[in-house]
């Protein structure tokens, strides 16, 4: 949780995916779709929502790190 609702993600070696929804019990019910390709990074990510990373084609040693922003 963050009051903000302001991240900041930083990915190393390759790009992800993030998909929003509104009800922690239904993470299949996708609100917003994004792709976040490596060659962007730094993302500032404003949502209300909850969300999740997704990868079609994971890379060996593919990280990321997310950190609120207040």
């Amino acid at each position: 949780m963050n009051s903000s609702e302001t991240f900041k993600l930083t990915f190393r070696i390759g790009g992800f995916g993030v998909n929003t929804f509104s009800n922690p019990n239904d993470p299949g019910h996708v609100i917003e779709s994004y792709n976040l390709p490596l060659s962007g990074s730094p993302y500032t990510f404003y949502t209300p929502y909850y969300f999740y990373f997704l990868v079609d084609n994971p890379r060996s040693g593919q990280t990321y790190h997310v950190r609120a922003i207040q």
